[in-house]
């Protein structure tokens, strides 16, 4: 869509931060001062009819509506701190599209819909959960591990750099 907006593809030049495991560090979190936000109100239940008039489409992931999130990364880690509207449901056990995270590393590796990485497609209650590298389509394999911390209406993420191919001083990513 770049192309239709006339401007280029922007890059950022960020601090390093590096942010405590097993509680949100809110101190570390301070010091990142860039915050992408998301409409509060758009997280809502679909049911209509696809444009065929033929198929319905019903979706209810509407959970969690996102709100606030803040990345950081140091030497080790990807961070992510993820604030809703309300407090995060809990997780079911089953749910494959529960917060999920998706990731575009531009490696030039298969990917969905331009996204190479899966982040909490199936988080364990020990406070990890599964980083899955994009095989081609909707189809992915295990890559390695990333911790998470949940609190009311807020979730941390640590993705460890070498999980995700993110080796050397630069980092550089994309997200939804």
């Amino acid at each position: 869509l770049r192309e239709f907006s006339y401007t280029g593809k922007k890059n950022y030049s960020y601090d390093k931060v590096t942010v405590k495991s097993g509680m949100i560090d809110d101190e570390a979190w301070s010091k990142v001062k860039r915050v992408y936000r998301d409409f509060n109100g758009d997280a809502m239940a679909r049911d209509f009819k696809d444009a065929t008039g033929k198929n319905r489409y019903v979706d209810n992931s509407n959970r969690n509506d996102i709100v606030n999130i803040k990345v950081a990364f140091d030497d080790e880690n990807v961070y992510f701190l993820v604030e809703t509207a309300e407090n995060i449901t809990a997780y079911n056990g089953t749910d494959r599209n529960w917060m999920n995270l998706f990731l575009s590393t531009d490696a030039g590796e298969p990917d969905f819909a331009s996204f190479n990485y899966l982040v909490n497609a199936s988080p364990d209650t020990d406070g990890t959960t599964t980083v899955e590298k994009c095989l081609g389509g909707y189809r992915w394999q295990t890559a390695g591990r990333a911790e998470y911390v949940l609190s009311g209406n807020r979730m941390q993420i640590a993705i460890p750099r070498a999980v995700l191919g993110l080796i050397g001083k630069s980092v550089s990513f994309s997200f939804k």
